[in-house]
C-alpha cells in the first residue's frame, strides 16, 4: 500500500480567488462570510479551534500550527459546523473561496488524497486527545495539554523549556478539558514539586525529566520529540 505524502502545497490555490489575511491573537476567525465558505492555509502563527457547551464552557479541540489547512469540517458537513476559530498568536492565513477550492481539490487527485489524509489524521489525534483527557485524572489531564503546547512550540535548553509564546491558565483548561480553577491546582501542585516555574502568561518547566515521567503515555513521544525551530 503506498503511503500518501501528506504535505499540502498552497501554491496549488495561487489565484485571483485567494488573499493573504492578518489576524491580532484574539480575534475570531469566520469560515462563513455573507453566505460564502472559506478555507484557510496557516503561513505564519497559530489558530485554535473550539467549541462552546450549551452551559457556555469552553473546549479547545486543536491548535493549528503553520502549514495546516482549516475548515475542511465545512467541506464535508456543511450545515452542521458548530467549531470557532480564533487566532491564538498573531497569524498570517491565505483565504480561499469555496468555489476556487472545490474546483482545485476534484480536478487534482494528489491533492484531494493529501486533504483527506490530513483530515483523517487529525480527526483521529483528537479522538485520542479527547479520549485521554475525560478518562484520566486532573493532573495527567494538565500535564498531556503542556504536553501538546511542547510540540507546538517547547524549546528545549538542557532539561528546561520555554514556550516561544505566552500561555495562560485558561488556554491549559481549554485543551485539558477542565476547569480554570482545576487547572490552576495542578499548575500550583507542579510548582510545589519544583518542576514547573509559574510567572503571569509563562511557564517555564524546570525539570524536563521529571515532568516527561508524570504521564506514561506521553513520555514515549516526547523523549523522541522534535521541537519547533
Amino acid at each position: 500500500m503506498k503511503v500518501v505524502d501528506l504535505v499540502f502545497d498552497p501554491q496549488r490555490f495561487s489565484c485571483t480567488n485567494t488573499s493573504e489575511v492578518t489576524y491580532k491573537k484574539g480575534q475570531d476567525i469566520y469560515v462563513v462570510e455573507q453566505g460564502e465558505g472559506f478555507y484557510y492555509y496557516v503561513k505564519k502563527g497559530f489558530v485554535k479551534k473550539y467549541i462552546i457547551s450549551a452551559c457556555g464552557h469552553e473546549l479547545s479541540l486543536i491548535i493549528y500550527r503553520p502549514g495546516s489547512l482549516f475548515s475542511l469540517s465545512t467541506l464535508f458537513c456543511p450545515n452542521e459546523n458548530c467549531f470557532h476559530y480564533q487566532a491564538f498568536s498573531d497569524t498570517t492565513l491565505l483565504k480561499i473561496s469555496h468555489d476556487v477550492f472545490i474546483e482545485k481539490i476534484f480536478n487534482d487527485k494528489d491533492t484531494l488524497k493529501v486533504l483527506c489524509g490530513r483530515y483523517t489524521l487529525g480527526l483521529n489525534r483528537v479522538c485520542q486527545r479527547l479520549m485521554q483527557a475525560y478518562f484520566s485524572p486532573a493532573k495527567n489531564r494538565v500535564v498531556s495539554a503542556l504536553c501538546y503546547f511542547i510540540k507546538l512550540f517547547g524549546t528545549k535548553n538542557g532539561n528546561t523549556i520555554i514556550f516561544k509564546l505566552p500561555l495562560t491558565h485558561e488556554d491549559i483548561a481549554g485543551i485539558a478539558g477542565l476547569s480554570r480553577e482545576n487547572t490552576t491546582r495542578v499548575l500550583r501542585e507542579l510548582k510545589r514539586d519544583n518542576i514547573i516555574e509559574l510567572s503571569y502568561r509563562h511557564i517555564i518547566i524546570k525539570k524536563f525529566t521529571e515532568f516527561n515521567n508524570l504521564n506514561c503515555k506521553e513520555r514515549h513521544s516526547l523523549n523522541n520529540l522534535s521541537f519547533p525551530n
